[in-house]
């Protein structure tokens, strides 16, 4: 599932060091023990043709008991990723806590088992 919304207002969390703050996208995508799907997507979206620093990938994990955690803290993409942990209370639940986290005026939302074509951001 893609779902892509326009929020009213955004404010920046922070500075990210060695980023560029023209963020245009953020990209979330809950997930729950699915460490290989979500580490093909992420693949995906390294390809994608638009600027890696005009987009960041929110990742939650939601509850996860596989390796999903340890597999993302040790990835280096050429986009900023973020990483957020909670216990496991739902698909619903970890959009909004990733939402919460985007620094971009457009959220993205991406389910951890769709593999975007390069065009997609």
């Amino acid at each position: 599932m893609i779902n892509i919304y326009i929020r009213a207002t955004c404010i920046p969390r922070k500075r990210l060091e060695g980023f560029q703050m023209n963020l245009e996208i953020s990209i979330v995508i809950p997930t729950h023990n699915r460490c290989q799907m979500l580490l093909s997507v992420l693949a995906a979206l390294a390809r994608q043709t638009f600027d890696p620093q005009g987009y960041e990938v929110i990742v939650v994990a939601d509850g996860c008991q596989d390796d999903t955690v340890s597999a993302i803290k040790g990835l280096i993409t050429p986009f900023h990723l973020i990483l957020i942990e909670q216990p496991d209370s739902g698909p619903g639940v970890a959009r909004n806590r990733g939402a919460e986290m985007a620094s971009a005026p457009i959220l993205m939302f991406l389910d951890d088992d769709v593999e975007p074509e390069p065009q997609l951001v």
